[in-house]
């Protein structure tokens, strides 16, 4: 099971992709409404053209930028995490960098084992697999294992099915 670009657009990086592409349209519809009627020599009110100029750069200075940086650094988590079947057990791993000072990020991988799945529900952006799951955090100094009752695995990787036919055999 390997990334894949256009399941990954389609999928987990869909809701980023869509905030960063109708932020555009958007300013772009703003920036028209305001200016377009001045080519025609008509004198719209100064308020309503720097109205839709300020709604021009807010989707602009807002919109584009938070989608275009959540759809990237949501494609590099998922060109970096692996999952595979073993012995009709689902494994997942993904690999965090978590802040603890200011120069040192320090790297965690995390493997998740479903020990026993009880339930599978596949919504547009995650497969959810709930039931005994266990989970490895492993650090340069140390490893931590804990249990939990829910893994979301982002939906960005070709034969899914795989995972999905072992709700049946569980």
């Amino acid at each position: 099971m390997h990334y894949n670009k256009k399941i990954f657009r389609n999928h987990y990086g869909h809701i980023w992709w869509a905030l960063m592409y109708w932020s555009l349209g958007f300013a772009f519809l703003f920036l028209q409404l305001a200016y377009y009627p001045q080519l025609f020599g008509w004198n719209p009110p100064a308020g309503l053209v720097g109205s839709m100029a300020t709604l021009c750069m807010i989707c602009l200075v807002i919109g584009v930028p938070i989608g275009g940086f959540m759809y990237f650094d949501c494609r590099r988590i998922a060109r970096q995490q692996q999952q595979w079947i073993d012995k009709k057990k689902i494994y997942y791993r993904t690999t965090h960098r978590k802040l603890v000072s200011l120069r040192r990020p320090v790297e965690h991988t995390l493997t998740y084992h479903v020990r026993r799945l009880n339930k599978m529900e596949i919504t547009r952006r995650f497969i959810v697999c709930t039931g005994d799951i266990s989970v490895t955090d492993e650090t340069p100094n140390s490893t931590r294992t804990y249990t939990t009752r829910e893994l979301k695995i982002p939906r960005c990787f070709t034969n899914e099915e795989r995972i999905t036919k072992l709700m049946k055999n569980f």
